[in-house]
């Protein structure tokens, strides 16, 4: 006697349509919903103060290339907008007395659009080039380079999450933060100010992606016959998430000093 082992195939709703059909009904509906779910969120965004006018153009332009590149990764950049706008705004007459340069409703701007999202725009941008609009599984044996591409979009927008997570809840935080490499207590609002509750935030923050990103491939790709495990993906989700604003905090401890 003897034994074979099958591969597991994870199956998705979308994997069901013919292949052929499947793709174009996709890319038909994707090019329909692309433009006008862009423009509607950009627009609310602008309307609830969230976004300056060049803020909501920049995230109009964002919004359309990573809705027409997949589902998958347009429910994580709903998500990092959406928990961001939230928490931003979250005990907001607080935060207008300890930070020096607080906007109402957050009101970002195009410039810090594309310091949140210029990279995964990119990323959007060739994954289209080299794969159309397919929602393909994360397997490293069969799609190596592609899994690799979407990881990276996930780690920056997990890290994008995690940061901004810990900025908005670490202020919050009772007693006043650290510098991260000297140890010693700063205002709360400094450049580089570390605290339990922000960095407790920021693993928040970049679960919540990888959970997104496990999610979308459920509900969107095609089946694969060694898809990456949704514990490893949300394991790299968290860890971008924190590490990243780790590394964030770094960098906002040399500005200060530069500018200080």
């Amino acid at each position: 006697g003897y034994s074979t082992t099958e591969p597991i195939i994870i199956m998705s709703p979308l994997s069901m349509l013919d292949p052929q059909d499947g793709l174009t009904y996709t890319l038909i509906l994707r090019i329909i919903l692309a433009p006008i779910a862009s423009w509607g969120l950009s627009w609310s965004g602008y309307k609830k103060k969230s976004l300056s006018f060049s803020g909501a153009i920049a995230a109009f332009f964002v919004g359309f290339f990573t809705i027409l590149t997949g589902y998958r990764l347009a429910l994580t950049l709903l998500t990092f907008y959406y928990t961001s706008s939230k928490l931003t705004k979250l005990k907001s007459d607080y935060k207008k007395k300890v930070e020096a340069d607080f906007k109402e409703g957050g009101s970002r701007d195009w410039k810090q659009v594309f310091a949140n999202s210029f990279t995964g725009t990119v990323l959007c941008l060739v994954y289209l080039y080299l794969n159309g609009t397919t929602e393909i599984q994360l397997d490293l044996n069969n799609h190596y380079y592609t899994t690799l591409l979407l990881l990276a979009f996930m780690g920056h927008y997990a890290c994008c999450n995690g940061d901004t997570w810990a900025s908005e809840l670490g202020i919050l935080n009772k007693k006043d933060p650290i510098l991260i490499i000297t140890g010693s207590p700063v205002p709360r609002g400094t450049n580089g100010g570390v605290s339990p509750i922000g960095l407790m935030a920021s693993l928040g923050g970049g679960s919540l992606i990888g959970i997104c990103f496990v999610l979308g491939n459920f509900l969107f790709c095609s089946p694969s016959p060694t898809p990456l495990s949704p514990f490893i993906i949300f394991l790299l989700g968290a860890n971008a998430g924190f590490f990243g604003s780790l590394v964030c905090f770094f960098f906002g401890q040399l500005r200060q000093k530069i500018m200080f």
